[in-house]
């Protein structure tokens, strides 16, 4: 897994076919890729989209859905490879002042396109 800028990341998508693969909601980096290793995605039978704008505050997608990108907490950015697929990560990380601990919220992306160093 490669830590890449908000730039990059943006950049990749808006330049890229992507399917939209999931929002994780106090995940475990760690299972998310267990998970993603072990999954058999079918790219070209997915819901694929393409960048239609962006502002200053989020991603606006072809399918009408949307990526804000200024989340409450840190943002952070990373590509990495599986089963032949890019996939993008945006990790948002917080702490709980209810229960004290760390959160972290990701939204996956799959992206075919073999120019994306990971």
């Amino acid at each position: 897994m490669k830590k890449i800028t908000k730039q990059e990341f943006i950049n990749i998508l808006e330049t890229n076919v992507s399917a939209f693969i999931g929002s994780y909601f106090n995940a475990d980096i760690d299972r998310i890729m267990e998970a993603l290793n072990s999954a058999s995605i079918n790219f070209d039978a997915a819901d694929t989209c393409t960048v239609a704008a962006v502002t200053s505050t989020a991603l606006l997608f072809s399918n009408g859905s949307r990526l804000t990108l200024n989340q409450y907490g840190k943002n952070s950015y990373y590509a990495f490879h599986v089963n032949g697929l890019v996939y993008l990560m945006q990790d948002n990380s917080y702490f709980d002042d209810f229960d004290g601990c760390d959160r972290h919220n990701c939204i996956i992306y799959a992206v075919k396109a073999a120019t994306v160093a990971a």
